[in-house]
């Protein structure tokens, strides 16, 4: 059997995938032909649903179905199968890694009990150490699975009061790639961890290295950017007319999205407690809105979505002006990080976690207004043109 399990299947295992479609079967040749078992039982509670005599093979195809299918509990129950017929088989380890992790999620949001989800924990993180001796035998994909993995596992010996092991899975998951320590801090999960003088020891390090690299890689962005003059007159999803003008001696934040982009969802909480906690300093935020439909209806959206997810910025209604004055716009979200002087100093695509997004905005705060790039908030005069508004 092939590498194809983890690559083909591991985003579909962490956030679900619908549909019927089918995937291929595996190829004849590939494990051991020999090898069957009886299909049906029960494993860890979960029932396959299935009965008969199953090759190894014919588990490894109805895990790909049940993943496709959306069935998680059924396809982990597959894979627990499979690994009893070929234990040592380094590709199935993979796979029922990840339907563990998959299935602890599950349970885990559905109760408060984590006896449950621990155990699948627990299991994943054995299932990965079987699968391979160091993360450095890891692809690149699979360190970035590993350090959710033994993430998690530290959550549940941090939970149970098992320190030391918590402290040594954070280090694995470390080693794998993990860095977000702000999550660390806000997960109730280390909340008595937190407080033990071995966990400063073994992380305060780590967190130095990690934020000195994170300002090297911010400095080579904004020297690497080429600055531009940027404008705005746009009329907001509340009827109220914003131009760029408005934000003149500010550092401000341009985020083009949409409702319907996830990365760009996944941001808005960094850029709303970005604008509480800098707010005073002179921090500023608008979102450029790309809804489909009409207008009537997308801004209806817009305002509902704002309210559940407490925006507390003006969401502007885009239109094909505005975003042709961004040189090259390459996708959603695009965020545009303004000076006090009104220049676009970076231009960042994709989603951002906050620590780097907070980066870019202390180093412009930072900026002494005299020393940005000269310029006013309206730019050039070609960009001090009011732009076409849209959707009002």
């Amino acid at each position: 059997m092939k590498l194809r399990l983890f690559g083909t299947l591991a985003v579909a295992v962490l956030v679900g995938c619908g549909g019927s479609g089918s995937t291929p079967p595996v190829a004849e040749g590939q494990g051991s032909s020999a090898s069957t078992a009886e299909v049906g039982e029960n494993v860890d509670g979960i029932g396959a649903g299935n009965t008969g005599t199953a090759t190894f093979e014919s588990l490894v195809t109805s895990i790909e179905q049940s993943v496709q299918n959306g069935k998680f509990a059924e396809a982990y129950n597959f894979a627990v199968q499979a690994l009893e017929l070929q234990p040592d088989d380094r590709d199935a380890l993979f796979m029922a890694t990840q339907l563990a992790q998959r299935r602890g999620m599950e349970l885990e949001e559905a109760s408060d009990d984590h006896q449950a989800s621990d155990d699948l924990y627990l299991k994943s993180a054995e299932y990965l150490r079987r699968a391979g001796a160091s993360v450095e035998t890891f692809t690149a994909t699979q360190r970035q699975y590993a350090a959710q993995v033994f993430y998690n596992e530290s959550r549940v010996h941090a939970r149970r009061g098992e320190h030391t092991s918590a402290i040594a899975a954070l280090e694995e998951a470390s080693e794998a790639g993990f860095n977000n320590y702000r999550l660390i801090d806000a997960d109730e999960a280390f909340a008595t961890l937190r407080e033990t003088p071995e966990f400063e020891q073994a992380f305060q390090a780590r967190r130095e290295e990690l934020a000195r690299l994170r300002a090297e890689a911010i400095k080579a962005e904004f020297d690497n950017h080429e600055p531009f003059a940027f404008d705005f007159d746009l009329v907001s999803t509340t009827g109220n007319s914003v131009k760029m003008a408005d934000y003149k001696g500010k550092v401000l934040i341009v985020d083009f999205w949409g409702t319907w982009c996830p990365p760009c969802r996944d941001e808005i909480p960094h850029f709303l407690t970005l604008l509480e906690k800098y707010q005073d300093d002179g921090l500023e935020v608008v979102g450029i809105n790309y809804e489909r439909g009409d207008a009537d209806t997308f801004k209806s959206n817009i305002n509902k979505f704002a309210k559940d997810f407490g925006i507390t910025y003006p969401c502007l209604i885009g239109d094909d002006a505005t975003q042709a004055r961004v040189p090259v716009f390459q996708g959603y979200p695009t965020t545009l990080f303004i000076d006090r002087s009104g220049t676009v100093r970076l231009q960042l695509v994709g989603y951002h976690p906050y620590d780097h997004l907070e980066g870019v905005v202390e180093s412009l705060l930072a900026d002494a207004s005299e020393d940005a790039p000269p310029g006013d908030a309206g730019g050039t005069e070609e960009s001090s043109t009011p732009a076409e508004t849209g959707g009002g």
